[in-house]
């Protein structure tokens, strides 16, 4: 059988073709990625909308698409929040991440500082996002500031410690406001630190890892709240951290006032300054505005 150049030719052009075919995924060529608002992985083209990020409770959805733009659902997507800052790097409190069922996904975080503070750049926020094991990186993420109301307030205790970095620090528990409204039932999310990668719910049951290592359990968690200091009402413990709170009386749409809060881990009270509770340090003070953009409910 003679052989023609115009043979090898056809053939090559089979081969590229059957490579470029052959690789088990859609190709990356039709999605095109800024970081900031869309990214590109292997088999996936994702969406970022997240405007109006503030300190606190914070909410965002994920498109997920295929390179042939049919919407992805039923993926398994976690999160990443991070923030790069000049000393030290730290993660964030990850809430939720709800299938929608169109290929988008609700998301919700809780922050822990904003970008800036009085013009000052505090850091740059970056959110990881992992598809079916698949990652990208959205960068900056604008974490602003919220207006009028307290959105985290911390307590601790100077006993519960934690390796930070392999130094024994106090651990710091932030409590976060979900929601409040003008009935009086407000909504907050208990948190504390593990590592700087590592800042989870806390729930009853919970495990927590000391400053030497050894692992130690939340045996009862109780949250009480008060708009007065006087009447002291136990929130309800709904699960994965979260509190909810009933009665709380002088609220009203529109209006800031505050409410109290104390935290009480293992029949330890947990205070302002990490000492033993004497009464003016065993409460944190939330602003609150109900019926306000983010009061929630």
């Amino acid at each position: 059988m003679s052989f023609h150049p115009k043979h090898a030719f056809l053939s090559l052009s089979l081969l590229i073709l059957a490579a470029c075919g052959s690789s088990g995924g859609s190709s990356t060529a039709t999605c095109t990625g800024d970081n900031v608002t869309t990214a590109c992985t292997n088999t996936y083209n994702i969406r970022f909308d997240a405007a109006n990020q503030k300190t606190g409770r914070s909410s965002f959805t994920l498109t997920v698409k295929n390179h042939d733009g049919n919407g992805v659902s039923g993926a398994t997507v976690t999160l990443l929040p991070w923030m790069r800052m000049a000393t030290m790097n730290h993660a964030s409190v990850v809430d939720s991440v709800t299938d929608n069922g169109d290929g988008t996904y609700t998301c919700v975080v809780y922050y822990l500082m904003s970008s800036s503070m009085g013009g000052q750049s505090m850091g740059t926020w970056d959110m990881g996002v992992t598809v079916n094991g698949e990652s990208a990186t959205f960068t900056p993420v604008e974490v602003g500031m919220p207006m009028g109301e307290t959105v985290k307030v911390n307590l601790s205790l100077n006993s519960d410690q934690y390796s930070k970095m392999g130094t024994a620090t106090t651990r710091t528990w932030s409590l976060f406001k979900e929601s409040v409204n003008a009935n009086g039932v407000m909504k907050v999310v208990v948190t504390t630190v593990e590592s700087m990668s590592n800042f989870p719910k806390v729930a009853t049951g919970a495990t927590l890892t000391d400053a030497t290592g050894g692992s130690w359990t939340v045996d009862s968690l109780v949250v009480e709240l008060s708009t007065d200091k006087a009447t002291w009402l136990t929130a309800t413990e709904n699960g994965d951290g979260h509190f909810t709170v009933m009665g709380l009386t002088g609220l009203a749409d529109g209006v800031a006032s505050n409410v109290y809060v104390k935290l009480t881990v293992n029949g330890y009270p947990y205070t302002t300054d990490g000492a033993n509770g004497n009464g003016a340090n065993d409460y944190q003070t939330f602003v609150v505005i109900p019926g306000a953009m983010g009061a929630g409910m």
